[in-house]
């Protein structure tokens, strides 16, 4: 279980930073791409996969030991 909530970190961490960067550019006046919002979407796409994996396999572990 440690093991599935440790591979989960890093990803949070990079959704983090999306997260950061979006509001940065949510106080801004100036227009944005859409080719930049993509990219944005596309970066977050990955680690929300492999988080959704990780919880699932942890919630299949949990409910193998009940």
């Amino acid at each position: 279980m440690q093991e599935l909530l440790h591979r989960m970190e890093p990803q949070l961490r990079l959704l983090q930073g999306v997260v950061v960067v979006l509001r940065a550019l949510s106080d801004t006046t100036d227009s944005i791409e859409p080719i930049a919002l993509e990219a944005l979407a596309h970066l977050a796409g990955e680690p929300v996969e492999q988080i959704t994996a990780c919880w699932r396999d942890a919630l299949d572990t949990i409910g193998s030991h009940r």
